[in-house]
């Protein structure tokens, strides 16, 4: 296709499949299983964004619904849609001596709402592979060396070829990981 450099999908892909800050079990790209809605299934470069658009509209994706799983308490037992399962992780907190018997004993189960950050800025970055083989970066970021040890597991390239500039973070509220 005129103008487009390269189209890569998962099969393309060399380094580490999976990123994540605290857990690695997202994939850099959807490997015939797309968990959400706007989950990346291709990379497309391209000289112009009229040819990238192009490009897209050409690839051709078939899904297949899954049922929404929206309560926390089933995802234990549900059909895990992640590698390792659908616990993302868990604590045990325990403050105190939990066998001494005191004035008062509170128990229950608490519940808080979602929440979903919103920052102002919004998230973006620029990649511009160097010379030397390896990858500048041009990320708006709270974890610059986390991001830049995952970029380049995934990329398959050792750390010192990929290089991140931080662009402002400006109010992040945890959303900018």
């Amino acid at each position: 296709m005129t103008g487009v450099h390269a189209v890569i999908t998962s099969e393309d892909l060399d380094g580490m499949p999976l990123y994540g800050l605290e857990h690695p079990d997202q994939p850099v790209l959807a490997d015939g299983f797309v968990r959400y809605q706007g989950e990346p299934v291709a990379i497309v470069a391209a000289d112009h964004p009229e040819n990238v658009r192009l490009a897209l509209e050409a690839i051709d994706v078939e899904y297949e619904l899954i049922e929404p799983l929206s309560d926390p308490n089933l995802a234990q037992e549900a059909e895990a849609i992640h590698p390792d399962g659908n616990l993302f992780r868990e604590i045990d907190l325990t403050h105190g001596n939990s066998q001494e018997e005191g004035e008062i004993i509170v128990e229950g189960t608490y519940e808080v709402g979602m929440q979903d950050q919103a920052p102002l800025g919004t998230e973006s970055g620029m990649a511009i592979p160097s010379e030397d083989g390896g990858i500048d970066l041009f990320v708006s970021t709270q974890w610059l060396h986390a991001d830049r040890d995952q970029v380049a597991a995934c990329l398959n390239l050792p750390i010192e070829k990929v290089r991140l500039t931080l662009a402002g973070v400006g109010g992040a509220f945890g959303a900018r990981e």
